[in-house]
Protein backbone atom coordinates (compact mmCIF):
# COMPACT_ATOMS: atom_id res chain seq x y z
CA UNK A 1 0.00 0.00 0.00
CA UNK A 2 2.76 2.48 0.95
CA UNK A 3 4.68 1.84 -2.26
CA UNK A 4 1.49 2.26 -4.25
CA UNK A 5 0.75 5.61 -2.56
CA UNK A 6 4.27 6.90 -2.98
CA UNK A 7 4.43 5.84 -6.63
CA UNK A 8 1.04 7.42 -7.33
CA UNK A 9 2.14 10.73 -5.80
CA UNK A 10 5.50 10.56 -7.59
CA UNK A 11 3.80 9.81 -10.92
CA UNK A 12 1.54 12.83 -10.49
CA UNK A 13 4.29 15.08 -9.10
CA UNK A 14 1.40 16.86 -7.42
CA UNK A 15 1.55 19.58 -10.08
CA UNK A 16 -2.18 19.76 -10.84
CA UNK A 17 -4.22 22.65 -9.42
CA UNK A 18 -5.17 22.05 -5.77
CA UNK A 19 -8.86 21.80 -6.61
CA UNK A 20 -8.18 18.63 -8.63
CA UNK A 21 -6.84 16.89 -5.51
CA UNK A 22 -9.59 18.29 -3.28
CA UNK A 23 -12.25 16.97 -5.69
CA UNK A 24 -10.57 13.53 -5.80
CA UNK A 25 -10.46 13.32 -1.99
CA UNK A 26 -14.05 14.49 -1.59
CA UNK A 27 -15.42 12.18 -4.29
CA UNK A 28 -13.65 8.93 -3.47
CA UNK A 29 -10.98 9.48 -0.82
CA UNK A 30 -8.33 8.92 -3.50
CA UNK A 31 -5.07 8.10 -1.60
CA UNK A 32 -2.63 9.71 -4.04
CA UNK A 33 -4.62 12.94 -3.81
CA UNK A 34 -4.36 12.87 0.00
CA UNK A 35 -0.59 12.63 -0.40
CA UNK A 36 -0.50 15.54 -2.84
CA UNK A 37 -2.55 17.69 -0.44
CA UNK A 38 -0.22 16.71 2.40
CA UNK A 39 2.85 17.53 0.36
CA UNK A 40 1.76 20.94 -0.93
CA UNK A 41 2.51 23.89 1.39
CA UNK A 42 -0.11 26.02 -0.39
CA UNK A 43 -2.90 23.52 0.44
CA UNK A 44 -3.44 24.63 4.06
CA UNK A 45 -5.87 27.55 3.44
CA UNK A 46 -8.02 25.55 1.01
CA UNK A 47 -8.05 22.51 3.31
CA UNK A 48 -9.08 24.71 6.23
CA UNK A 49 -11.90 26.24 4.18
CA UNK A 50 -13.16 22.83 3.02
CA UNK A 51 -12.83 21.28 6.49
CA UNK A 52 -14.98 24.09 7.89
CA UNK A 53 -17.73 22.95 5.50
CA UNK A 54 -17.97 19.76 7.61
CA UNK A 55 -16.59 17.36 5.03
CA UNK A 56 -15.17 14.37 6.98
CA UNK A 57 -12.62 13.57 4.26
CA UNK A 58 -11.42 17.15 4.11
CA UNK A 59 -11.13 17.31 7.91
CA UNK A 60 -8.98 14.16 7.75
CA UNK A 61 -6.89 15.64 4.91
CA UNK A 62 -6.39 18.82 6.98
CA UNK A 63 -5.35 16.75 10.02
CA UNK A 64 -2.88 14.65 8.04
CA UNK A 65 -1.53 17.76 6.29
CA UNK A 66 -0.74 19.28 9.70
CA UNK A 67 0.66 16.04 11.14
CA UNK A 68 3.67 16.64 8.91
CA UNK A 69 4.10 20.16 10.26
CA UNK A 70 3.82 19.53 13.99
CA UNK A 71 7.34 20.79 14.64
CA UNK A 72 5.74 24.25 14.34
CA UNK A 73 2.91 25.63 16.49
CA UNK A 74 -0.52 24.67 15.22
CA UNK A 75 -3.07 27.44 14.77
CA UNK A 76 -6.21 27.25 16.93
CA UNK A 77 -8.48 27.70 13.89
CA UNK A 78 -7.05 24.50 12.40
CA UNK A 79 -7.87 22.49 15.52
CA UNK A 80 -11.36 24.04 15.76
CA UNK A 81 -12.08 22.86 12.17
CA UNK A 82 -11.34 19.22 13.06
CA UNK A 83 -13.64 16.59 14.49
CA UNK A 84 -12.85 14.64 17.65
CA UNK A 85 -11.38 11.62 15.83
CA UNK A 86 -9.08 13.86 13.80
CA UNK A 87 -7.90 15.67 16.94
CA UNK A 88 -7.14 12.29 18.54
CA UNK A 89 -5.14 11.34 15.43
CA UNK A 90 -3.16 14.57 15.69
CA UNK A 91 -2.50 14.17 19.43
CA UNK A 92 -1.30 10.62 18.79
CA UNK A 93 0.89 11.93 15.95
CA UNK A 94 2.65 14.40 18.27
CA UNK A 95 3.85 11.40 20.32
CA UNK A 96 4.45 9.18 17.28
CA UNK A 97 6.75 11.78 15.72
CA UNK A 98 8.97 11.45 18.80
CA UNK A 99 9.04 7.65 18.69
CA UNK A 100 6.00 6.32 20.51
CA UNK A 101 4.31 3.39 18.79
CA UNK A 102 0.69 4.29 18.30
CA UNK A 103 -1.64 2.24 20.49
CA UNK A 104 -4.44 2.76 17.94
CA UNK A 105 -4.17 0.32 14.98
CA UNK A 106 -5.85 2.75 12.54
CA UNK A 107 -3.42 5.53 13.51
CA UNK A 108 -0.49 3.13 13.33
CA UNK A 109 -1.42 2.23 9.74
CA UNK A 110 -1.62 5.94 8.82
CA UNK A 111 1.73 6.77 10.45
CA UNK A 112 3.43 3.71 8.96
CA UNK A 113 3.05 5.27 5.52
CA UNK A 114 5.49 8.05 6.35
CA UNK A 115 9.24 7.98 6.88
CA UNK A 116 9.16 10.03 10.09
CA UNK A 117 7.35 7.23 11.90
CA UNK A 118 10.08 5.25 13.65
CA UNK A 119 8.62 3.57 16.77
CA UNK A 120 11.16 3.28 19.56
CA UNK A 121 10.66 1.03 22.61
CA UNK A 122 12.59 3.50 24.77
CA UNK A 123 10.16 6.39 24.10
CA UNK A 124 9.22 8.57 27.08
CA UNK A 125 7.32 11.84 27.27
CA UNK A 126 10.62 13.57 28.04
CA UNK A 127 11.25 13.53 24.28
CA UNK A 128 8.37 15.96 23.75
CA UNK A 129 9.49 19.52 23.00
CA UNK A 130 7.89 22.72 24.28
CA UNK A 131 6.18 23.08 20.89
CA UNK A 132 4.88 19.49 21.19
CA UNK A 133 3.42 20.25 24.62
CA UNK A 134 1.83 23.49 23.41
CA UNK A 135 0.35 21.69 20.39
CA UNK A 136 -1.03 18.92 22.62
CA UNK A 137 -2.64 21.53 24.84
CA UNK A 138 -4.39 23.19 21.89
CA UNK A 139 -5.34 19.86 20.28
CA UNK A 140 -6.80 18.44 23.51
CA UNK A 141 -8.56 21.64 24.55
CA UNK A 142 -9.14 23.91 21.52
CA UNK A 143 -9.62 27.55 22.53
CA UNK A 144 -13.07 28.94 21.74
CA UNK A 145 -13.55 31.04 18.67
CA UNK A 146 -13.04 34.73 19.51
CA UNK A 147 -16.17 36.84 19.75
CA UNK A 148 -16.61 39.07 16.68
CA UNK A 149 -16.12 42.79 17.26
CA UNK A 150 -19.52 44.54 17.36
CA UNK A 151 -20.08 46.93 14.49
CA UNK A 152 -20.01 50.62 15.37
CA UNK A 153 -23.35 52.42 15.21
CA UNK A 154 -24.16 56.07 14.57
CA UNK A 155 -24.79 56.44 18.31
CA UNK A 156 -21.26 55.13 19.02
CA UNK A 157 -19.79 57.73 16.63
CA UNK A 158 -21.74 60.55 18.30
CA UNK A 159 -20.68 59.36 21.77
CA UNK A 160 -17.03 59.16 20.67
CA UNK A 161 -17.19 62.67 19.22
CA UNK A 162 -18.78 64.04 22.39
CA UNK A 163 -16.08 62.43 24.53
CA UNK A 164 -13.27 64.02 22.46
CA UNK A 165 -12.18 67.48 23.70
CA UNK A 166 -12.98 70.33 21.34
CA UNK A 167 -9.28 71.15 20.81
CA UNK A 168 -8.69 67.61 19.53
CA UNK A 169 -11.56 67.89 17.05
CA UNK A 170 -9.70 70.46 14.99
CA UNK A 171 -11.64 73.63 15.79
CA UNK A 172 -9.56 76.35 14.11
CA UNK A 173 -11.24 79.23 15.98
CA UNK A 174 -10.75 77.53 19.33
CA UNK A 175 -7.22 77.91 20.59
CA UNK A 176 -5.44 77.98 23.91
CA UNK A 177 -6.63 76.66 27.23
CA UNK A 178 -10.35 76.40 27.47
CA UNK A 179 -11.05 76.34 23.75
CA UNK A 180 -14.13 78.31 22.76
CA UNK A 181 -14.92 79.40 26.31
CA UNK A 182 -11.43 80.92 26.59
CA UNK A 183 -11.91 82.70 23.27
CA UNK A 184 -15.27 84.16 24.35
CA UNK A 185 -13.80 85.31 27.64
CA UNK A 186 -11.01 87.16 25.83
CA UNK A 187 -13.55 88.93 23.60
CA UNK A 188 -15.71 89.92 26.59
CA UNK A 189 -12.68 91.22 28.50
CA UNK A 190 -11.66 93.27 25.49
CA UNK A 191 -15.12 94.86 25.16
CA UNK A 192 -15.27 95.67 28.87
CA UNK A 193 -11.77 97.13 28.76
CA UNK A 194 -12.75 99.49 25.93
CA UNK A 195 -15.82 100.74 27.80
CA UNK A 196 -13.82 101.55 30.93
CA UNK A 197 -11.34 103.64 28.98
CA UNK A 198 -14.10 105.78 27.48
Amino acid sequence: MLLMLVSMAAAENCSEPLQVYVDAVQAAGEPGSYLCLIDREDAAPLLLEKAAESSPRMRRALAVHWIHRLDAPIAPEVVRALGGSDRRLMADAVHARRGRKSPVPEHDSVFAQFEWYQPDESFTNRRLTDVDRANLSIINDPPPEPEPEPEATAADAIADAAATPVTERGCGACSGVGGMAGGLWAVMAGVLGLRRRQ
